[in-house]
């Protein structure tokens, strides 16, 4: 005579799905609400679970072995890096560069005649005083050059004065340089006015990070 175990196979059948919705049940109850509140909440439960395989839990229903809270925030980004240390190293990879806001001012300019020759000035000394402003959000590096020019004469002809700052974000710099000139003749530099030049040669760079 055959037995029929059809009724022993549907018994299995019901343990297992019993097992496996009490499981679910058990996971879903520790994923904080707030996750759950969020859109889509699913698809960061999803993440958290599918990092770990064989999950096992204690009495209290606690996975074993797993922070569920910092496997989420992990995941999210490091969002409670702030508050806690969380977050890894994840805020790297949130981070770009661009260029660099900045404003260049002239807040002095002394001319002083040391010579003449009837009313011409025939050696002149010229001090500056410029100002760079960072405006970025970040430290950045300025590579300058200073020069103090006759006015109408081609810049390029003058030598300048180069330097290299770096700047914290809002910080501002004041740099001073002077020159003598010497000449002759009405169109001579010395008997001309200056002009003072601080020149940003490269592309200053800042980071942003979100």
């Amino acid at each position: 005579m055959i037995k029929d175990n059809r009724g022993d196979a549907s018994f299995v059948i019901v343990v297992i799905v019993i097992l496996v919705l009490g499981g679910a049940a058990i996971a879903f109850k520790n994923i904080p609400k707030d996750v759950l509140n969020e859109d889509p909440g699913w698809e960061k439960v999803n993440n958290v679970f599918s990092e770990y395989d064989n999950i096992e839990y204690d009495e209290s229903g606690e996975p074993i072995g797993i922070d569920v809270a910092f496997a989420l925030d992990s995941i999210d980004g490091g969002s409670g890096g702030s508050e806690g240390g969380g977050g890894g190293g994840t805020e790297e990879e949130n981070c770009f560069f661009r260029p660099a806001m900045y404003s260049l001012y002239t807040v002095s300019k002394n001319e002083s005649c040391l010579a003449y020759d009837g009313e011409i000035c025939i050696s002149k000394y010229v001090s500056c005083l410029s100002r760079l402003d960072n405006e970025g959000g970040s430290f950045s590096e300025f590579n300058t050059e200073f020069v103090i020019v006759p006015d109408g004469m081609n810049k390029s002809l003058y030598a300048g004065v180069a330097g290299d700052y770096l700047l914290a974000a809002g910080e501002r710099y004041e740099v001073e340089e002077s020159v003598q000139f010497d000449s002759v003749g009405e169109d001579g530099d010395a008997n001309r006015e200056a002009s003072c030049f601080l020149n940003v040669l490269n592309i200053p760079q800042e980071r942003v990070c979100f």
